[in-house]
Protein backbone atom coordinates (compact mmCIF):
# COMPACT_ATOMS: atom_id res chain seq x y z
CA UNK A 1 0.00 0.00 0.00
CA UNK A 2 1.33 3.28 -0.98
CA UNK A 3 0.45 6.48 1.19
CA UNK A 4 1.55 10.04 0.04
CA UNK A 5 1.56 13.05 2.33
CA UNK A 6 -0.82 16.06 1.55
CA UNK A 7 0.42 18.96 1.51
CA UNK A 8 -3.37 20.34 2.71
CA UNK A 9 -3.51 19.95 6.39
CA UNK A 10 -6.59 21.17 8.08
CA UNK A 11 -7.34 23.37 10.97
CA UNK A 12 -10.40 22.36 12.78
CA UNK A 13 -11.47 24.93 14.80
CA UNK A 14 -14.23 25.86 16.68
CA UNK A 15 -14.28 29.56 16.01
CA UNK A 16 -13.10 29.28 12.24
CA UNK A 17 -13.34 33.60 12.36
CA UNK A 18 -10.76 33.99 15.42
CA UNK A 19 -8.53 30.96 13.80
CA UNK A 20 -8.70 32.49 10.18
CA UNK A 21 -7.64 36.23 11.71
CA UNK A 22 -4.99 34.55 13.52
CA UNK A 23 -2.88 32.98 11.02
CA UNK A 24 -3.65 36.03 8.70
CA UNK A 25 -3.22 38.89 10.89
CA UNK A 26 -1.23 37.65 14.02
CA UNK A 27 0.87 35.49 11.81
CA UNK A 28 0.99 37.09 8.40
CA UNK A 29 -0.22 33.99 6.17
CA UNK A 30 -1.61 35.36 2.81
CA UNK A 31 -5.41 33.55 2.55
CA UNK A 32 -5.69 31.76 -0.89
CA UNK A 33 -8.74 33.65 -2.89
CA UNK A 34 -8.92 30.52 -5.73
CA UNK A 35 -10.06 28.09 -3.62
CA UNK A 36 -13.22 29.68 -2.65
CA UNK A 37 -12.90 28.04 1.13
CA UNK A 38 -10.58 29.66 4.10
CA UNK A 39 -7.24 28.41 3.11
CA UNK A 40 -4.38 30.03 4.13
CA UNK A 41 -1.01 29.40 2.00
CA UNK A 42 1.67 28.91 4.44
CA UNK A 43 4.47 28.17 2.62
CA UNK A 44 4.78 24.53 1.96
CA UNK A 45 1.38 23.82 3.10
CA UNK A 46 -2.01 24.56 2.62
CA UNK A 47 -4.54 25.41 6.07
CA UNK A 48 -7.94 25.01 5.38
CA UNK A 49 -9.64 26.16 8.30
CA UNK A 50 -12.56 23.93 8.93
CA UNK A 51 -15.29 23.96 11.87
CA UNK A 52 -15.94 20.31 11.18
CA UNK A 53 -15.65 18.04 14.36
CA UNK A 54 -13.85 15.25 13.16
CA UNK A 55 -10.87 16.09 15.78
CA UNK A 56 -9.12 18.65 17.52
CA UNK A 57 -6.79 20.95 16.05
CA UNK A 58 -4.78 19.36 13.03
CA UNK A 59 -5.71 16.51 10.27
CA UNK A 60 -3.22 15.95 8.02
CA UNK A 61 -4.12 14.47 4.75
CA UNK A 62 -2.65 11.24 2.95
CA UNK A 63 -3.01 10.24 -0.72
CA UNK A 64 -4.14 6.91 -1.74
CA UNK A 65 -4.78 5.28 -5.05
CA UNK A 66 -7.86 3.35 -3.88
CA UNK A 67 -9.31 4.94 -0.53
CA UNK A 68 -11.01 1.24 0.53
CA UNK A 69 -8.19 -0.51 0.62
CA UNK A 70 -6.50 2.04 2.86
CA UNK A 71 -9.21 1.80 4.97
CA UNK A 72 -9.05 -2.28 5.61
CA UNK A 73 -5.32 -2.13 5.10
CA UNK A 74 -5.11 0.56 8.44
CA UNK A 75 -7.92 -0.53 10.24
CA UNK A 76 -5.63 -4.48 10.02
CA UNK A 77 -2.83 -2.36 11.25
CA UNK A 78 -4.39 -0.64 14.14
CA UNK A 79 -6.02 2.58 12.99
CA UNK A 80 -9.62 3.14 13.68
CA UNK A 81 -12.41 5.31 11.73
CA UNK A 82 -13.34 8.19 13.11
CA UNK A 83 -15.87 9.20 9.78
CA UNK A 84 -16.02 7.52 6.59
CA UNK A 85 -17.65 8.72 3.36
CA UNK A 86 -15.80 7.27 1.00
CA UNK A 87 -13.97 8.64 -2.23
CA UNK A 88 -13.57 12.57 -2.84
CA UNK A 89 -15.27 12.80 0.52
CA UNK A 90 -14.24 12.93 3.92
CA UNK A 91 -12.50 9.78 5.28
CA UNK A 92 -10.95 10.42 8.76
CA UNK A 93 -9.14 7.54 10.83
CA UNK A 94 -6.99 8.03 13.83
CA UNK A 95 -4.02 5.91 14.38
CA UNK A 96 -2.27 4.18 17.06
CA UNK A 97 -0.49 7.12 18.22
CA UNK A 98 -3.84 9.40 17.96
CA UNK A 99 -2.22 11.46 14.89
CA UNK A 100 -5.90 12.58 12.82
CA UNK A 101 -5.62 11.81 8.73
CA UNK A 102 -8.02 12.34 6.15
CA UNK A 103 -7.20 9.43 4.15
CA UNK A 104 -8.39 10.93 -0.18
CA UNK A 105 -8.27 9.06 -2.99
CA UNK A 106 -5.83 10.86 -5.86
Amino acid sequence: MNFELSRCVALQADDTTAALVFYTEVLGFPVDSDTGVAAIDAGPLTLFVDDKKHCSGLLMELLVDDVEAARSHLEAHGCEVVSWSGAGQACIIRDPFGVHYNIFQR
